[in-house]
């Protein structure tokens, strides 16, 4: 029996996986009212023997985007009061799922040993390095956006900070990086800003503060990642507000590529806007891509933001950022990450 999360109770039988693997085409969210009733599965013998009445089944997906299963259930008896919520419910239920399979099958280790190889990560393999940010027109490197590095052979960087966060460890994670990134500033010329990631969930917790002294705040920019959601707006704003007040400037990154991006813009007017390398990829071939920079760019000027294009490697895609109102840009066209202290040799 599944916790009483429901409108009410209701007593499931949880279906075998080859049966799970009919049921549910193209590993997608399904809802099943009356599996009597729906052609794809009326004539399966396990619909009329079981019986099976109502269906319900969500994928189990990994960190690494790689659907690993789905979990299935579902009623002898069809129920007409399913509805969207119950799938959402499974779908929490899915997820908790693949956290547990994450570290017991993938990861061949217990959280225990997951927690303390997270931990040897921020004690002696991590790494910063530095990619510029440029204004445009002319090119002129304005700041520097700090990036974690990692052995490769323990994985990519967006692998590691799912498994992180998988294990509820990315404020710990993400405060290690921010530490490491606190002495940058001071090493470098006074015109520089450097920008650091910080998930929702690290801005609402991490004591910035206390991390990053009074004379650097305001050449610090905190970029609030685009791939997890803002439960509460108006806290978080408030966050925010705190924030501003200390120095630190606030920025979105990867715009066009997560949650809810023109909802973002709209509700913490960023200071700077970061356009995802999805949006920058097909400029010159579409018409609405062009069409919605120059709209981001306009939204974000109104409030005195700026726009920074990320991933830009074509020299006539700078030409098109420019007429299309983008201020600043980033890319291998300029300069690919480097060792922070290769950096700041260069620049001192």
């Amino acid at each position: 029996m599944l916790p009483h999360t429901f409108a009410a109770p209701r007593r499931w039988l949880f279906a075998g996986r080859s049966y799970c693997d009919r049921i549910a085409q193209g590993a997608a969210p399904t809802l099943m009212t009356d599996a009597r009733t729906e052609p794809s599965v009326a004539d399966n013998p396990e619909t009329l023997d079981l019986p099976i009445g109502a269906h319900v089944s969500f994928p189990i997906i990994l960190s690494t985007g790689v659907t690993w299963g789905m979990l299935c259930a579902f009623s002898r008896q069809p129920r007409q009061d399913l509805t969207d919520r119950d799938v959402a419910m499974f779908g929490i239920y899915a997820d908790m799922l693949s956290r547990d399979i994450e570290v017991q099958v993938i990861e061949g280790g217990s959280a225990e040993e997951l927690e303390l190889r997270i931990d040897k990560l921020i004690r002696t393999d991590l790494d910063i390095h530095l990619q510029p940010i440029l204004s445009l027109p002319g090119a002129i490197p304005q700041g520097y956006e700090a990036l974690t590095r990692f052995p490769a052979e323990l994985g990519s960087v967006e692998t590691i900070f799912r498994r992180a966060k998988y294990d509820d460890r990315i404020v710990t994670l993400e405060e290690a990086v921010a530490r490491k990134t606190a002495a940058i500033p001071m090493q470098m010329g006074d015109g520089f800003f450097v920008s650091v990631n910080a998930s929702v969930t690290s801005i609402e917790t991490l004591d910035f503060e206390s991390i990053f002294p009074p004379h650097v705040r305001h050449r610090i920019v905190l970029e609030i990642t685009e791939h997890e959601r803002v439960p509460d707006y108006a806290a978080f704003l408030s966050v925010l507000t705190r924030l501003r007040a200390q120095g630190f400037r606030i920025a979105i990154d990867d715009v066009g590529a997560g949650y809810s991006s023109l909802r973002h813009v709209i509700q913490l007017k960023p200071d700077f806007l970061k356009l995802d390398r999805s949006l920058v990829i097909g400029l010159l071939a579409s018409r609405e891509q062009r069409g919605l920079v120059k709209a981001l760019a306009e939204m974000v000027q109104s409030h005195g933001g700026v726009v920074i294009a990320e991933g830009v490697e074509n020299p006539k895609k700078v030409v098109m950022l420019e007429r299309l109102g983008v201020t600043m840009a980033q890319g291998y066209l300029f300069a690919r990450p480097m060792p922070a202290a290769k950096v700041l040799a260069a620049d001192g």
